[in-house]
């Protein structure tokens, strides 16, 4: 209070006005617009940011769904793989017999088995299918009608041998590959 007797004092000399009365209670008239303006634009921030977050979250939501779907079809297209891998097993056993041996279905096997989309994983699980390939292109040497049967085989085994030993560079050793370059020598 001293204070501001001392100020009023001083300040008038110094070309300072008082304030009046008016302006006073303008002032809180402002201060109180002031505030409810800035309790407004608060709660739009806060909405926004709520909206915001909602938003993100229903993002969230959907995306594990499609990603559980495309695992769950991955997973799908693994079983009948391996389905179709032991079905495969079967057929060529079915049709390598002494007695009565299938070359052209036998192929068509082979083809299809040559085509089916493979990995390591898949053989681990699935050993019959890679023990008669094995036997399939050892075994049928001594049939004079099956010659094609036991390239077709060791072509299959290479390749299955080759996601085994990955990096050793026995891909490019496969019977196939040495059956064209010996056609290109002659």
């Amino acid at each position: 209070m001293i204070l501001t007797l001392i100020l009023k004092e001083i300040l008038p000399h110094h070309g300072v006005k008082e304030e009046s009365p008016k302006k006073k209670e303008k002032s809180k008239e402002d201060l109180e617009k002031e505030e409810k303006a800035k309790q407004a634009r608060e709660e739009a921030r806060r909405a926004r940011e709520e909206e915001r977050r909602r938003k993100q979250e229903r993002e969230r939501e959907r995306e594990p769904k499609s990603e559980k779907k495309k695992r769950r079809e991955k997973r799908k297209k693994i079983i009948q793989t391996e389905g179709k891998l032991s079905a495969m097993d079967k057929e060529i056993k079915l049709c390598v017999q002494r007695d009565s041996t299938d070359v052209d279905k036998c192929l068509a096997i082979m083809e299809d088995l040559d085509a089916l989309p493979v990995n390591q994983v898949m053989l681990k699980k699935n050993p019959d299918i890679m023990k008669t390939i094995k036997m399939v292109g050892s075994q049928l040497r001594k049939y004079k009608g099956s010659e094609k049967i036991r390239l077709k085989a060791e072509v299959i085994y290479h390749k299955f041998k080759g996601f085994f030993l990955a990096g050793d560079g026995e891909l490019n050793s496969s019977p196939q590959t040495l059956l064209i370059s010996d056609n290109e020598e002659s």
